[in-house]
C-alpha cells in the first residue's frame, strides 16, 4: 500500500545515502538531524526493516538499505518524471485557457493557470 506521507522520508533516505551523514543530510534537506532520524525510523517501521546503522560518527546503509536504494531511486525518478509530464499538460493548455478565461498567458504561466482551469470547469458545468 502506498503511503504518500513517506515520500519525504524516501527523499531523506536518499540524502543520507548520498552524504553518509545524518547531519549533512539534514543540512541538505533544510531540516534538523532529529527530523532526519525520525523520518528514517518511520520508514524503517513502515517497511519493518533496518535501513541504516551507525558507524563511528556517521551512518551507513544496512544490506536491506543497499537493496532498497535502487528501488527508492527508481521510484523517485518516476515521481519526478510524472510531475514533469503533469506540468507539461498544464503548460500545453495555457493558450486555450487564456482564450477561454480572458486572462493573459503571462498570468497563467506565473501560477494563475488554476484560475483559468477553474473558469474552464465552471464553463463546462454551466
Amino acid at each position: 500500500m502506498i503511503n504518500a506521507g513517506l515520500f519525504p522520508a524516501l527523499e531523506t533516505l536518499l540524502a543520507v545515502a548520498r552524504t553518509g551523514s545524518v547531519g549533512a543530510a539534514a543540512r541538505q534537506r533544510h531540516i534538523t538531524a532529529s527530523a532526519v532520524s525520525q523520518q528514517i525510523r518511520r520508514l524503517e517501521s513502515h517497511l519493518d526493516v533496518k535501513l541504516l546503522e551507525r558507524v563511528g560518527r556517521g551512518v551507513r546503509l544496512t544490506a536491506a538499505g543497499e537493496a532498497a536504494l535502487p528501488v527508492v531511486r527508481e521510484l523517485w525518478s518516476g515521481a519526478e518524471s510524472a510531475f514533469e509530464q503533469l506540468a507539461g499538460l498544464a503548460e500545453d493548455e495555457i493558450p486555450e485557457l487564456a482564450e477561454r478565461s480572458g486572462l493573459p498567458e503571462s498570468k497563467l504561466r506565473n501560477g494563475g493557470w488554476q484560475e483559468g482551469a477553474r473558469h474552464r470547469l465552471t464553463e463546462r458545468n454551466a
